[in-house]
């Protein structure tokens, strides 16, 4: 009796415990066990609750209340206990007369009778039903979406019904949740193209105000269907990787400054590093390696209410062919428990409930870090405090590209630096770590007085501080009474210095003469070595060079018949106009005569007619690109005649690129913009005769007189990219760009319009021609801005596009007007 007893003691102790609602009734349909919850969820009176209580009695008091709605008493108990009597599994949910859902579940007892779970799903249901009136709402937002949004719900259907005969067919699943994520995102581009254009018209402050809450609801419904769609493609083992040469140096940069407007709204410390001695190019996957510090720096920045935020990446060994690097991402945030940790990594899970409530999100974007670095082979670690912050560690193995020097941007060599700032913190790291390599001297100083009585006693001994650096960490106060007692000491009147702003603040005046502000959220080691640099007048510009006497006679072009009697003739299939006449221009200083086909049908109908003895192609092109060309050229040849050489030249050097246009037929490749010195050992290659006959070597160099003084670094455009190739012809330097002006702000409004409807692959299409031709005329920081939105519009990373498109047309006037000045 005594096991009994405790055995029946232990029962009714889990039974107490369990949050859900427990009743059995034996075969005569009485009551025989329950728990307190069952009494509560059902709102039973005590006295209607005991041991040998009839099922019968209970059914009755429940439709006397209206618990199975309206009806007659009687035939509704009858029908209750029917069906109780054939001991049979239950599930289902019900709506309560006070408007609440309970989900009953259950299944027979042996010997007979059965036994039930209630469970209050008042909140799952009503969320439920809020989610699918959200999406009633935005499909209402644009009606001519409605069609297409019908037919992806019929899909998403019948896409169930699979589903639920099939429950292991997983792949069949991702792969529809990709298709799904496709259908759904057409018509949401539209919703967000149109709603934008509608806010650019005139709108009172309510209709503006709904206008852009619309718009916030599409772009968050997009990010969801992205995340489906990379953990779908990954779950159906379709996600690729690269392995192309990247830079991780700008990848963390970039990575920092696209997050640090967040940052700044939150005015949180953002803190970006990566180690000066990881070589400067890498093999790796740098779409897929953004995309992972870009989710982890996300939540940090997200999940952080104050202090800061650091993203860095540290060498941890190099070997013969790879280095291995430890990427980390670390908060002040809220931090998670260990249950939270445990279940950080599932799909659609988040920390906890609350934690979509408060900050939003699918729980898929840590899901897809997990399984990228999966594939990538590498690790992936957490560690983490509630209410002290959370630190994600990465492993990653980069195979080397064969130069392992580290970057070496400029020459600091004696450059005294005094930096005042956390001497125990990154910052101090920073500017030691990417200064000290180049040359600098650098000392640290967390004092503001110390710093100043250091800067006097340097001053006094003749050995003077080029630069003062006044970190971020520094309050403004403090800041401010520095800043002006150095100013007001004139032995330190030839002091530069440079303070770090909130990149919100970067446009704050100066307030003295040799001070500038530099953007620290976060301090990138390009924009640090360039303020220094500039500061201490370490800025190389290039001075004007006498023509060198023993350089080799120029090689005058034949004209265009001499040049195919001697089967010299160079045929250039390319369809931007700036290219065009930048590698005519190339090829004419080189002694080569040329003719332009504007695309690849161009291209096939001039090669066709047997005049050229070698063909340069662009390889993306309207109507037919490079490579359909190539393949059409091959076929048409005759095994007896000679083999027309076909080089591509393209901006686009990633893995997989040199290999399909060998595919394709073509012979070599060139990546733009063109180095001369690589043309001309192309052009030696493939047609050494004319070389031969020319009596110009090989390693003969083109090296004109330059009268164009370089501007600073940030000039619009470097004119380096032009004098370099065409010397003292001014002229010709003039009209190149002259001539790309016209041509560039068309395909400026064709980004615009691009933007404006939301197609991504126009704004890589678009993207890609400016790049190349701006590229080739010296504008690099309007390249540079084209490549990132090239990029962007690749993977259709909308928030990259958002980000950089403002500065596409203010950075194109610039670069006009610094063309009409000159």
């Amino acid at each position: 009796m005594t096991d009994l007893a405790d055995r029946v003691t232990a029962l009714e102790g889990v039974l107490s415990s369990i949050d859900q609602g427990v009743a059995a009734f034996d075969e005569n349909l009485t009551l025989v066990a329950w728990n307190a919850r069952f009494r509560a969820l059902r709102e039973y009176p005590d006295h209607l609750i005991f041991e040998g209580q009839k099922f019968e009695v209970l059914m009755r008091y429940d439709a006397e209340r209206g618990e199975f709605g309206e009806g007659d008493i009687e035939a509704i108990v009858a029908e209750r206990v029917a069906v109780a009597r054939r001991f049979r599994p239950h599930a289902l949910e019900r709506q309560r007369p006070d408007g609440g859902y309970i989900e009953i579940k259950g299944g027979p007892l042996p010997g007979g009778g059965f036994v039930s779970t209630y469970s209050d799903i008042t909140e799952r249901v009503r969320a439920r039903q809020q989610l699918l009136q959200q999406m009633e709402d935005l499909k209402e937002a644009r009606q001519e979406t409605l069609r297409m949004m019908s037919e992806a719900e019929a899909n998403r259907r019948r896409a169930e019904d699979l589903r639920e005969k099939a429950e292991s067919a997983t792949k069949a699943k991702d792969s529809f949740l990709a298709t799904m994520s496709h259908e759904i995102r057409t018509p949401m581009n539209g919703v967000v193209g149109m709603i934008d254009l509608l806010t650019q018209t005139s709108l009172d402050p309510d209709q503006r105000q709904m206008a852009t809450t619309i718009r916030e609801s599409a772009l968050s419904l997009l990010t969801i269907l992205n995340d489906i769609l990379d953990f779908s493609k990954i779950e159906a083992g379709k996600m690729d990787l690269e392995e192309i040469p990247i830079c991780l140096q700008d990848i963390v940069d970039g990575v920092g400054e696209t997050m640090g407007p967040n940052a700044c709204a939150k005015s949180l410390s953002l803190v970006t590093y990566c180690d000066p001695d990881i070589p400067g190019q890498v093999f790796g996957d740098q779409v897929r390696l953004r995309q992972i510090l870009f989710n982890l720096l996300g939540n940090a920045v997200k999940f952080t209410e104050r202090g800061q935020v650091t993203l860095r990446a540290d060498m941890v060994d190099i070997r013969e062919t790879r280095v291995r690097v430890r990427y980390r991402v670390e908060d002040q945030g809220i931090g998670m428990t260990g249950e939270q940790l445990a279940r950080l990594f599932r799909p659609f899970e988040q920390a906890d409930a609350t934690t979509t409530r408060r900050f939003g999100g699918t729980g898929l974007g840590l899901t897809i870090v997990r399984r990228l670095v999966d594939l990538m082979g590498g690790r992936l670690e957490v560690d983490s405090v509630p209410g002290q912050g959370s630190r994600f560690t990465l492993h990653l193995d980069h195979a080397l590209t064969g130069d392992t020097a580290a970057d070496r941007p400029c020459d600091l060599e004696g450059v005294r630096v005094l930096c005042v700032l956390p001497a125990d913190g990154l910052e101090a790291q920073i500017y030691s770590r990417y200064l000290e390599p180049l040359g600098a001297n650098v000392e640290i100083s967390d004092n503001p007085d110390e710093a100043m009585a250091r800067m006097r006693g340097a001053a006094n001994s003749g050995q003077a501080f080029d630069v003062v650096a006044i970190g971020l960490a520094l309050e403004e106060q403090a800041k401010n009474a520095l800043i002006e007692a150095i100013g007001h000491d004139r032995a330190l009147h030839r002091t530069r210095l440079f303070v770090e702003r909130r990149s919100s603040d970067v446009s704050t005046p100066a307030t003295r003469t040799g001070l500038t502000n530099v953007a620290a959220t976060p301090l990138t080691r390009r924009n640090l070595i360039h303020a220094i640099s500039a500061a201490a007048g370490k800025v190389a510009t290039a001075q004007p060079t006498a023509a060198r006497e023993d350089q080799p006679a120029r090689r005058e072009a034949p004209g265009v018949e001499e040049a195919v009697e001697n089967n010299e003739l160079v045929l250039v299939v390319e369809d931007n106009t700036t290219n065009q006449d930048v590698i005519r221009r190339q090829l004419h200083l080189l002694g080569f005569q040329s003719e332009i086909a504007e695309d690849g049908e161009a291209g096939l109908a001039a090669i066709r007619s047997g005049r050229h003895a070698i063909v340069l192609t662009d390889v993306n092109m309207p109507k037919m690109d490079g490579l359909e060309m190539t393949m059409r050229a091959r076929q048409a040849e005759k095994s007896a005649s000679p083999r027309l050489p076909i080089v591509a030249i393209t901006a686009n050097a990633m893995q997989g690129e040199v290999k399909r246009c060998f595919d394709a037929g073509m012979d070599d490749f060139l990546t733009k913009p063109l180095e001369l010195e690589k043309l001309k050992a192309l052009l030696h290659r493939w047609l050494p005769h004319v070389l031969e006959e020319s009596g110009v070597g090989q390693d003969a160099t083109v090296e004109e007189a330059a009268t164009f003084e370089n501007a600073a670094e940030t000039a619009p455009v470097d004119l380096s990219a032009l004098t370099d190739i065409f010397g003292d012809d001014a002229e010709t330097v003039m009209e190149i760009l002259s001539d790309f002006v016209a041509p560039a702000w068309e395909i400026v409004a064709e980004v615009e319009a691009a933007v404006a409807l939301k197609d991504a692959s126009q704004i890589t299409a678009a993207c890609h021609k400016l790049k190349s031709s701006a590229r080739a005329v010296g504008a690099n920081a309007l390249s540079d801005l084209c490549q990132r939105l090239e990029k962007a519009g690749k993977s259709h990373d909308w928030a990259t596009i958002n980000a950089e498109f403002p500065n596409l047309r203010p950075l194109m006037n610039d670069v006009a007007d610094y063309i009409d000045q000159i």
